[in-house]
C-alpha cells in the first residue's frame, strides 16, 4: 500500500469547476471526514446514468455514491 500523497493543495470536499478547453465543467469531492493528506485511501470514481447528474448520485441512491459511501467508512475518497 501506498503513503499518502502529502500534498495541502487538494481540492475541496465540495462542487468544484474545471476549464476544459474552454468549457466550464462541474464536478464534486467528497472527502472523508478528517482527510489526513498524509494517510492513503481509495479513490471511487461515480459515473450517473444518462440524463442524471452528479449531484443526484452523490446525495442519493441509498446513501450517496451508489450507496458505497457508507459502507466506505471514511476509507475512501468519492468523485461522481
Amino acid at each position: 500500500m501506498s503513503q499518502g500523497c502529502g500534498k495541502t493543495d487538494f481540492p475541496p470536499s465540495a462542487r468544484n469547476t474545471i476549464d476544459v478547453m474552454g468549457m466550464s465543467l462541474e464536478y464534486i469531492v467528497k472527502l472523508p471526514t478528517g482527510y489526513d493528506p498524509n494517510k492513503p485511501y481509495k479513490l471511487v470514481f461515480a459515473w450517473h446514468y444518462l440524463g442524471g447528474s452528479a449531484q443526484g448520485i452523490a446525495g442519493g441512491f441509498g446513501g450517496g455514491y451508489y450507496g458505497l459511501e457508507g459502507m466506505a467508512a471514511g476509507s475512501t475518497i468519492f468523485e461522481p
